[in-house]
């Protein structure tokens, strides 16, 4: 829309019958404030976008589960990884040592949608439900370490013969004995489940 014609009045008559002249007074001002209203967004839109920036950077730092391997002496906490048709999130609560003894309670929930029963899945033989076919691997120790057994018994949780389907989730544990007094990491192979590299083990 054009504005009114040249020489014309947008307000109260002044009795000289034109407006301000070009570049002086109400022009000039309404200039200089439209001028400093564009310096003044500039650094808001820059510091704005500068925020969004910062926080897409933060969530990339606070997402370990979707790093494979951790750096050695550092705890792989959690991990996603799909297996037995169906997707779960495995979460290692505590890898405690006491001498040359060593505790892993951890933590399976299915995120997927398929039920897929664990009962049968972390033993050493078909009839076995315990998780006894777990291990941990500490640095420069040939073999694996398997939980410990006393009276001819796992030292180690039993999984519920029971269906697992999506949303379900189930704490397990298992005591290791064997441990080298100078470990401070370890691999914690959890069967069907994968391998949690550099898990660090705290003191009791």
């Amino acid at each position: 829309m054009e504005g009114p014609p040249a020489g014309a009045l947008e307000g109260p008559s002044t009795g000289a019958g034109e407006g301000p002249p070009a570049g002086t007074g109400e022009g000039q001002s309404g200039g200089r404030r439209a001028s400093g209203r564009r310096r003044w967004l500039g650094p808001v839109v820059a510091a704005a976008l500068a925020a969004v920036l910062g926080v897409a950077a933060t969530l990339a730092v606070l997402r370990p589960w979707q790093e494979s391997v951790a750096e050695p002496g550092t705890p792989a906490v959690t991990r996603t990884l799909d297996a037995l048709d169906t997707t779960f999130q495995v979460r290692i609560d505590s890898l405690v040592r006491q001498g040359t003894t060593a505790r892993l309670q951890w933590t399976v929930k299915n995120v997927g949608t398929k039920n897929a029963p664990l009962y049968d899945r972390f033993g050493a033989s078909t009839l076995d439900n315990t998780v006894s076919r777990i291990s941990i691997v500490p640095p420069g120790v040939g073999k694996p370490l398997y939980p410990a057994r006393k009276d001819n018994a796992c030292q180690c949780a039993e999984v519920p013969t029971a269906s697992f389907g999506g949303g379900m989730q189930l704490q397990l544990w298992a005591v290791f004995e064997g441990l080298p007094q100078d470990a401070e990491h370890v691999d914690v192979n959890l069967g069907p489940l994968g391998t949690i590299k550099n898990a660090a083990l705290s003191s009791a």
